[in-house]
């Protein structure tokens, strides 16, 4: 087996190659021509609990030719076999047209049976629903599934603010990758409350605030923002202009302090340094 693992970067690698090489012949306009090209892998997807990708060169090429697809809808179709499958046979063939047809671009064959790659709702909605006359916020009590989320009382968040602390009542929340993994088990260490920025409106203040007041549209980053009731430091969060939505509000602090301390902090970069 030491060898088969030495190997897979190399295969990898070959396999990504060639279907990029691939995906760039059928998109371009001076060679290709109208349709739909379909990738036939082997063991690529998981289609359950009770089993696993056997082909990590083949799961890589599937990954990018489902990128290639959402950027070219309508161009490109997936079609994983059964490890031990030679090739597709003509009777699931015929099933690939109205499929197609109905939009859907992934499918995976087991035991004769294609599996079409599609969004279910979720079946334990009842563990959404807020208590009634008590805050909230979004909890994972079961890690390892989406299925394991759900709004949890959070009475802490009416207490009264202390120190330069304020109450934000949250007005729509950004979802990180970080608050994924969390939700998933996935994440490596100690994660934390799901949410880290928000953006809200300020129903109170401590004694000690002076930047924020009552009243005042906020946003920032907010540790457990995923909730309808905060306590945040105001010096975790600034004022919204007037022109800004929401949405738009509660999805810059994250990413842009991101960019912030990397080109200041980690980079040194200054005006007038050039590129």
């Amino acid at each position: 087996m030491e060898g088969v693992e030495d190997d897979t970067p190399t295969a990898v690698h070959a396999a990504t190659t060639r279907a990029l090489a691939l995906i760039q012949e059928w998109l371009d306009p001076a060679t290709s021509a109208a349709g739909r090209l379909v990738f036939v892998t082997r063991g690529a997807v998981a289609t359950g609990s009770d089993t696993g990708v056997s082909d990590l060169a083949a799961a890589a090429v599937h990954g990018l030719v489902r990128s290639a697809e959402a950027e070219n809808p309508g161009r490109f179709a997936l079609l994983d076999l059964d490890a031990g499958t030679a090739a597709p046979s003509d009777e699931l063939l015929a099933q690939l047209p109205p499929l197609l047809a109905a939009g859907d671009t992934q499918f995976a064959v087991r035991d004769e049976a294609v599996l079409v790659a599609r969004l279910a709702r979720l079946a334990t909605g009842a563990s959404l629903l807020p208590v009634p006359g008590l805050p909230w916020r979004l909890d994972t009590t079961v890690p390892g599934s989406i299925d394991g989320l759900s709004l949890v009382p959070a009475p802490e968040a009416l207490d009264e603010p202390e120190g330069r602390a304020v109450r934000v009542e949250v007005r729509a929340a950004g979802l990180n990758f970080r608050d994924v993994l969390n939700a998933l088990g996935m994440y490596p260490g100690e994660a934390g409350l799901l949410g880290s920025e928000a953006v809200g409106l300020v129903t109170a203040v401590g004694p000690d605030a002076t930047g924020i007041a009552v009243g005042d549209r906020v946003t920032g980053m907010i540790p457990g923002g995923l909730a309808d009731t905060v306590l945040v430091d105001e010096r975790y969060v600034t004022r919204v202009p007037e022109e800004w939505s929401d949405e738009d509000a509660a999805s810059v602090p994250l990413v842009f302090l991101t960019a912030l301390y990397a080109f200041r902090d980690l980079a040194s970069v200054q005006a007038g340094s050039g590129c």
